[in-house]
């Protein structure tokens, strides 16, 4: 919330003709009706923010309610921590509620792709070290046409 308020501070500082166009939300885990329609939705290192208990609820929206034609995920890769000096016990940033290794964020966005008419494809990001892979990961989601809702 710390974030979200000193954002709203900032966007104050802006022109009217600015803050018109700009609307906080604070959760994903409820659909919001000013999201309905959009042709894509990109979370930049978002997920690990939110509570593994949680993140379900912001699949349901994102993945069925919202159902954008493309969706896009990226988050850091926990294999890559190794070079950045982070120990094993811990996570790059206080705020993580969890850090995956690329085989868990590709069992997840699997998961969520078949049954919601997406298909997915990953990329590392940040480099491509041979062991560790990239800084952070994604999945691009595509919507497949053709298939029922």
């Amino acid at each position: 919330m710390v974030a979200l308020e000193a954002l709203r501070a900032t966007l104050e500082e802006e022109p009217q003709s600015i803050r018109k166009k700009v609307e906080l939300i604070h959760s994903f885990t409820l659909p919001h009706r000013s999201l309905m329609g959009l042709d894509a939705a990109i979370l930049v290192e978002t997920i690990e923010h939110i509570d593994p208990e949680k993140l379900y609820a912001v699949e349901r929206v994102l993945f069925f309610d919202l159902a954008p034609p493309t969706v896009v995920v990226t988050t850091p890769n926990k294999e890559f921590n190794a070079l950045l000096g982070v120990p094993r016990h811990r996570h790059r940033h206080p705020d993580h509620r969890f850090e995956w290794a690329r085989p868990k964020f590709r069992s997840w966005a699997t998961r969520l792709a078949r049954p919601n008419n997406y298909e997915v494809e990953f990329e590392d990001v940040g480099g491509n070290h041979p062991l560790y892979g990239g800084a952070t990961q994604m999945a691009k989601f595509q919507w497949v046409a053709g298939r029922r809702r």
